[in-house]
């Protein structure tokens, strides 16, 4: 922002505060009403920094900037523009005019020809012989101006006001009739003592021109001494000038929400604007955490076309139209976001592993072609059935717990690769599907209406089952399964323990909730780290002679 037009602003701001201040007689108001322009007033000026007024020195190198200006806009009559390019290392864009010196944008506008005078008078035309211009420039002395910092682009620059010469010299061509006398032919003389002749006549049209103009002057900075001036825009009073667009990567940083802007600098310690490189740090990113943070906008995700892992869990996103096309994704954490539609994953076909648990969804259609999915938590949801998932042979992990619809699962049944199965409070009503899970690790049937456990039989790998909250009464058909570590056993219709007695890797046993049990004798005692039994209906002496020879082992009774 210019700090002309800042300061403007500021006065305008500032009247308004002190009219409303006569209009409010509540002080805590006048406090509050103040505190606000204050901070309009600061975001108005957060962009440019002022520095410090050109000395005599750097003053005279502009003076030197303007003269070689002046001979580079004067034009002479037989000038071509080509040798005139040439001559001083000119270059004319569709955008810009630029030599070592000078780099103006194009701020031509054709409802308004105050713009930029190096446009609308030295154009390129290839009849540029056919006029001549000299231009002048008178520049105050007195007044030096600021030099200011453009947090934006980077640069250092400051404004001159100037006052603009110009004379200019146009050949117009037109066509004319005049009158020639009559040549006699020796023996008689023509009537007519003059005929009409059509002639070629150059006219000489002499314009002028003053005007005030604000150079816009880029500079740098060496050893605190500002030098290698080169004039970046011109304009006149008034008007904004047309300077270099911002970068791809500022204008990515300034469209972000103020939530994730914050989220970056604390991530990198970056400043309020960063550097491109710092920038494209950013966009560059691999992996993206913003789990529990206040964001609700991801749109400036488009740009981040090397993600590969992408935490959006707990926070405000809803819409995920921005990350369709993140085809590098492999891992996505939705759960507990405001998410509704898993329309926009469905081209992401690299998809690995994906939490969409606690969204109200209806529906695994959309994701049903993600065939790479290797893991995939989409419990607390309204699913209705199960066959969007019926060629996700990779799958590894499954979670579909708290979907209170879903009563059938075989079209899991060929999912051969899970090892991870978790069926919470889910109503299968049976584990006979499950018999051809043969890779199955963790199973997890927390309250899923099943009585008989004779298809887990046929998983010989089990190391983790939960049958808690069921109408299991029969733990025989475990005998053969030696691998247990973890059984979970709360509240179901078990009194024999004899089976577990197999079990000589077990660190993890919950009898909670079962009265009925009155012995753990049979539990293995060498490897159990944790025993849960409290509402059951063993006796406390044997709790303690359990305890006694096993003191490593964490009891939780009473």
């Amino acid at each position: 922002m210019r700090i002309q037009d800042f300061l403007s602003s500021y006065y305008i701001f500032f009247s308004i505060f002190i009219i409303l201040s006569i209009l409010i007689k509540n002080s805590l108001m006048r406090f509050v009403t103040l505190i606000y322009f204050l901070l309009i007033s600061f975001i108005l000026s957060a962009q440019t920094k002022t520095v410090r007024k050109l000395n005599d020195a750097e003053f005279q190198n502009l003076k030197t900037l303007f003269e070689d200006f002046e001979n580079f806009l004067n034009v002479n009559l037989n000038d071509t523009i080509y040798e005139h390019q040439r001559n001083f290392n000119m270059k004319f864009t569709p955008v810009r005019l630029h030599s070592a010196d000078i780099q103006v944008w194009d701020d031509r506008n054709p409802e308004n020809m105050d713009f930029a005078p190096v446009f609308t008078i030295v154009k390129y035309d290839k009849n540029s012989s056919r006029f001549s211009y000299n231009a002048r420039f008178i520049v105050n002395s007195l007044n030096k101006p600021d030099v200011l910092y453009d947090e934006l682009r980077k640069f250092y620059y400051f404004e001159v006001p100037v006052k603009q010469a110009e004379t200019w010299k146009e050949l117009s061509e037109r066509i004319d009739t005049v009158m020639t006398p009559a040549v006699s032919d020796g023996d008689s003389v023509q009537a007519e003592t003059s005929l009409p002749t059509v002639v070629s006549v150059v006219d000489t049209l002499i314009q002028k021109k003053n005007s005030d103009r604000i150079f816009v002057i880029r500079t740098t900075e060496n050893n605190r001494v500002f030098g290698a001036f080169k004039v970046y825009a011109i304009t006149v009073k008034g008007k904004q000038p047309k300077l270099e667009p911002l970068s791809e990567e500022m204008q990515w940083w300034l469209k972000l929400d103020d939530s994730w802007r914050s989220f970056f600098k604390e991530k990198y310690k970056l400043s309020n604007y960063p550097e491109n490189y710092e920038i494209r740090k950013c966009q560059g990113l691999r992996e993206l955490d913003v789990s529990n943070k206040p964001v609700s906008d991801v749109s400036f995700l488009a740009n981040f076309t090397f993600l590969e892992k992408l935490n959006l869990s707990k926070t405000n996103v809803k819409d995920l139209s921005p990350i369709k096309d993140l085809k590098k994704l492999k891992e996505l954490n939705l759960s507990g976001s405001k998410v509704d539609t898993l329309l926009y994953l469905k081209d992401l076909t690299n998809l690995e592993i994906l939490d969409v648990s606690g969204l109200q969804i209806y529906s695994l259609e959309n994701i049903a072609g993600l065939v790479k999915m290797r893991e995939l938590t989409c419990g607390e949801n309204k699913l209705r059935d199960l066959e969007p998932l019926r060629n996700m042979t990779m799958l590894e992990e499954l979670d579909i717990s708290l979907n209170y619809a879903i009563k059938d699962v075989t079209p899991i049944t060929g999912l051969v690769s899970l090892e991870k199965l978790r069926l919470k409070k889910v109503a299968i009503g049976s584990l006979a599907p499950l018999t051809s899970l043969v890779n199955l690790v963790h199973l997890d049937c927390f309250n899923a209406g099943i009585s008989d456990l004779s298809p887990l039989s046929k998983l010989p790998k089990l190391m983790h089952l939960d049958i808690s909250h069921n109408s299991v009464s029969d733990l025989s058909p475990l005998r053969s399964l030696n691998y247990i570590t973890y059984l979970a056993l709360a509240s179901t219709k078990i009194s024999d323990l004899s089976p577990v007695s197999r079990f000589r890797h077990l660190e993890y046993l919950n009898v909670s909730s079962n009265p009925q049990i009155k012995s753990i004798s049979a539990v293995p005692d060498e490897t159990l780290n944790t025993l849960i039994a409290h509402y059951s209906g063993i006796p406390t002496g044997e709790i303690q002679r359990f305890k006694k020879k096993n003191p490593k082992c964490k009891i939780t009774y009473y």
